[in-house]
């Protein structure tokens, strides 16, 4: 399977599968069957095995997948083990934080550089990473030849920033800004909108309170009762 196009949901579990896995090899484990990383990723194990096999045979019958291997073999295949370099545009604390944890937990992502419309912002740097004025964005990230971004503005200024960057070559776009941008077919976009994902929880949090308790539960409430 591995001249397949993957389906972007296998891509988003391989991820998690290689995030787990390094958890594991953190922890000094060396092998770990496709139950185990389910279980850990809540994920059925039929399909941990079919994802995995985008990859290729990686199962060893008895032992399962060494640990190493496989991260290696998924990070290799998602591009993670190259270098990337990375822009962000908003300096704010949105903006900013999402800097501090890209350098700090994010390997072979590297912020080069901010950018924002605070004239007190501008000329400065965060942990050695200069902020520079937007004006500017489009001939310094072509220099640079950065083809990712983060958009951490506000929504009435995110599609043209977006406009920018992608004629400054940029070709995928992280947008924290709360719109759907409009850019072309050639340009991938992720969006990452925590007020959706709090409107979500509660959908689901109002759903389960709305409905039946489950019948384990009542049963062990009456056997306690009993």
């Amino acid at each position: 399977m591995k001249n397949k196009e993957i389906p972007e949901l296998v891509v988003r579990r391989l991820n998690l599968y290689a995030r787990c896995l390094g958890y594991l090899e953190e922890m000094g484990v060396l092998t770990v069957s496709s139950k185990e990383l389910g279980d850990r990723l809540g994920i059925a194990d039929t399909l941990v095995r079919k994802d995995l096999s985008y990859l290729g045979e990686f199962g060893h019958r008895g032992v399962g997948y060494y640990v190493s291997q496989l991260r290696h073999s998924i990070r290799k295949m998602m591009g993670a083990d190259k270098p990337r370099a990375l822009v962000i545009v908003g300096a704010g604390n949105l903006g900013l934080g999402i800097g501090k944890y890209h350098q700090h937990f994010l390997d072979n992502h590297r912020v080069v550089a901010y950018f924002d419309t605070d004239p007190e912002k501008i000329g400065q740097s965060v942990e050695g990473i200069p902020i520079y004025p937007m004006e500017k964005m489009e001939e310094i990230v072509a220099g640079m030849g950065v083809e990712l971004a983060v958009l951490a503005v506000p929504k009435d200024q995110a599609q043209r920033a977006a406009e920018k960057l992608v004629l400054a070559g940029v070709r995928g776009i992280l947008n924290f800004a709360p719109i759907a941008l409009q850019l072309p077919p050639t340009v991938r976009v992720a969006y990452a909108d925590l007020t959706l994902e709090l409107q979500n929880l509660a959908y689901f949090l109002e759903k389960e309170a709305n409905s039946t308790s489950p019948a384990g539960f009542v049963i062990s409430r009456r056997r306690k009762e009993g």
